[in-house]
């Protein structure tokens, strides 16, 4: 199972979103507790969690969840009414 998850910083300046396995170790990564690759979050104060979606099935389909919450637009164009999309 995977998880898709969005950070804060402290000052609600900077948000990161992400996919993983291995959801608590990789919190800890961005927290720097451990040692990994948490380059993005690297200049946040505080980490805080905001949301997360566990038990996706497996990590490609994490990564599409992943992939469509960075894309606003695509976003945007789903949450719109439908008789507004094809008028």
């Amino acid at each position: 199972m995977s998880t898709v998850y969005l950070l804060r910083d402290k000052a609600f300046r900077r948000t990161y979103i992400g996919a993983t396995v291995n959801f608590t170790r990789r919190l800890r990564q961005h927290r720097r507790e451990i040692k990994g690759g948490a380059r993005r979050t690297s200049r946040f104060d505080e980490v805080h969690v905001v949301a997360y979606f566990s038990g996706v099935p497996d990590f490609v389909r994490a990564l599409s969840l992943e992939w469509f919450c960075k894309r606003p637009r695509v976003l945007k164009r789903v949450s719109e009414p439908a008789h507004s999309r094809f008028s």
